[in-house]
């Protein structure tokens, strides 16, 4: 089982569970709803999830973003730096850029 947190308009922020093949599936499946999205708002990025791995290298969670965060060149590498060296044990980082 995967847990993970949705962050959105809700300012409740509660884990929720689902196994691994259904959210892999689901999260490819945003990830080509969130590159129209991204397409549609110019912008050069979209962030829409963050694996986050345990010390012993199993995932602890998965951020998901919804609405996807939009950013340009100059903030998405702030941010992924940013959010890379937050998550000492390592992240995924998963995004649809304009330039794919």
């Amino acid at each position: 089982m995967i847990k993970y947190y949705v962050h959105g308009e809700s300012v409740y922020i509660t884990p929720q569970w689902r196994n691994k093949q259904d959210f892999a599936r689901e999260l490819t499946e945003y990830g080509k709803k969130v590159a129209e999205k991204r397409a549609d708002a110019g912008a050069a990025h979209a962030v829409y999830a963050v694996k986050v791995y345990a010390e012993d290298g199993s995932v602890d969670h998965v951020d998901v973003y919804d609405p996807p965060v939009l950013l340009d060149d100059q903030e998405f590498t702030k941010r992924t730096a940013a959010v890379e060296a937050e998550n000492k044990h390592g992240c995924i980082i998963y995004a649809s850029h304009a330039h794919e």
